[in-house]
């Protein structure tokens, strides 16, 4: 989970970035998952925003080097990893489902039955919106139509009132639980 730290390593050290990169792409699962870690490798149930940082790394290093090369190379493993994202959509609203405490809190005990929650939404969110211009550079139409689609109904899912199965209360964003509570 170095995502907090590649801003600066995309600036001062791309290779190095780069070479962390393909190293997260050398572990990703078959369904798409990154592990939570490398060294050692550690796996969790969840880790939504996991596989989310990950996209996000992959637009923020192309969107620094604007390199077509690797663009071409993790373009496939982008995908990947949105396909293990929509997976955890398991009801087909719109919105991603954690089912263990893991989704995106790591060490926090009390969020078993959290259904959704803002941060791993709307990263969601920027995945779809980023990976639609990677998809249009890659010339990808067909993903492109796929992501365009994914964003507009995880969005109207996100943003309805939390009255309507949404995250939004007309003031801020709330997390959902399986119960119905939204808190």
């Amino acid at each position: 989970d170095s995502y907090w730290t590649s801003w600066l390593e995309v600036a001062f050290w791309p290779e190095l970035e780069r070479r962390m990169i393909q190293e997260s792409i050398d572990h990703q699962r078959e369904d798409g998952k990154i592990p939570t870690t490398i060294l050692p490798t550690i796996e969790r149930n969840d880790d939504i925003d996991i596989n989310e940082y990950f996209n996000l790394r992959l637009v923020r290093y192309y969107q620094w080097t604007h390199d077509p090369d690797f663009l071409k190379s993790v373009w496939p493993a982008y995908k990947k990893s949105v396909e293990y994202l929509k997976r955890t959509d398991r009801d087909g609203d719109g919105l991603l489902e954690q089912k263990s405490y893991w989704a995106d809190w790591k060490d926090v005990y009390g969020v078993e039955g959290r259904k959704a929650a803002p941060h791993f939404e709307l990263l969601w969110l920027a995945v779809l919106k980023e990976g639609q211009e990677l998809a249009q550079i890659a010339g990808d139409d067909k993903t492109l139509a796929e992501y365009k689609a994914l964003y507009e109904k995880s969005y109207k899912a996100i943003n309805a009132d939390v009255g309507d199965g949404g995250l939004w209360t007309g003031s801020f964003y709330t997390s959902s639980w399986f119960d119905g509570r939204a808190d």
